[in-house]
């Protein structure tokens, strides 16, 4: 450990998650285990489908009145064509079985997971609520996985699965202009990386993002890069993560933005912004410095660092009363959102 690591207790807890949840503080060891070099892909797997039981045992099912109003379907959509032989991407798709129209706003939410775990469905409680609530269609892309595959598959993956929603909007029956990109820790870095990439390539047009908890730089060089709390996930496990999906881009000063959103020097027309930090997360001076960024660009930025919070609060502690909060404010950013009307510059 960092001598000079900032070790921080229960003791700096928002109340409503003094009662600690320990379901997840295996996580860290597992991961370096997985990502360490050398490891057989055998033994990744193995790893990688423990943590995935780990992770699936502290999320909230579907309330059965919403899985009633939604449908949930499965497609594939082709790899990218600037990368050769490119794998389909699986795309899974919860739209609401009353429409108000055939023109539905999209969240395009992206799975988090350190880059080297997670699928789809892993957060379809919160997909299917927004389906039946928001009157939108979520589309849920996989990606392919670290150690496996290093950049930019994952961002490949991803950015083909946004150009197949653009041109199949008929067939989902979405409105292509009001299309949010959304994700949670890596899947909030992810969606920051794809604004960055869909910029430089001319598009789609994104009418909003929503990032939360993100990991956006892998330099790990700010204050809050020291902490260590012991719930979910260490400086240590970040730094490992980065490295096995960066490889020799790892820490260097010309890694791109579609990589590494904390790299960005040119903020102007990416698409408006909502962000959520934690105060008590490795990741929290990054993301106050990305919303600087934006905000210098002129970019709208709605920035929310939660007092007394650890990373991925909402999902290891979703019953507390700080989650219900950060739950019910979320729904109500994603109503703005959706509507298309938030400010562009």
């Amino acid at each position: 450990m960092n001598k000079y690591a900032d070790i921080r207790g229960p003791e700096c807890l928002h109340p409503s998650l003094a009662e600690t949840a320990d379901n997840l503080m295996g996580v860290t060891p597992l991961v370096q285990e997985m990502l360490k070099p050398g490891t057989p892909p055998e033994k990744i797997g193995a790893r990688r489908q423990q943590l995935h039981d780990m992770i699936a045992a502290v999320l909230l099912p579907a309330a059965p009145e919403h899985v009633a109003k939604v449908d949930k379907t499965e497609y594939f959509a082709p790899g990218l064509k600037e990368e050769a032989g490119a794998p389909k991407v699986r795309v899974v798709v919860t739209s609401p079985k009353k429409r108000s129209s055939d023109h539905l706003p999209v969240v395009f939410t992206i799975h988090g997971g350190g880059l080297c775990l997670g699928f789809p469905e892993m957060e379809l409680n919160k997909q299917i609520r927004w389906a039946a609530d928001l009157d939108c269609v979520c589309i849920a892309p996989s990606y392919r996985l670290s150690p496996e595959n290093q950049y930019p598959a994952a961002v490949n993956d991803l950015h083909s699965a946004l150009l197949w929603t653009v041109v199949n909007a008929k067939k989902l029956g979405i409105d292509p202009s009001r299309i949010v990109v959304e994700g949670i820790s890596s899947g909030g870095h992810l969606a920051a990386a794809l604004t960055h990439r869909l910029k430089d390539t001319g598009g789609p047009k994104l009418c909003a993002q929503l990032i939360q908890f993100p990991l956006l730089d892998d330099r790990q060089a700010t204050p809050s890069s020291n902490i260590f709390f012991e719930q979910v996930w260490l400086p240590t496990a970040e730094q490992i993560s980065w490295r096995a999906w960066l490889g020799d881009q790892y820490a260097r000063a010309d890694t791109p933005p579609d990589a590494v959103p904390g790299h960005a020097r040119d903020f102007h027309g990416l698409p408006p912004a909502i962000i959520h930090g934690a105060e008590i997360d490795n990741g929290r001076d990054g993301v106050m410095s990305y919303a600087s960024g934006l905000m210098q660009a002129g970019v709208y930025c709605d920035l929310h660092i939660w007092g007394g919070a650890y990373h991925g609060f909402s999902i290891v502690q979703n019953d507390s009363e700080l989650a219900r909060r950060y739950t019910n404010l979320v729904v109500m950013q994603l109503k703005d959102a959706l509507t298309g009307k938030l400010p562009q510059k």
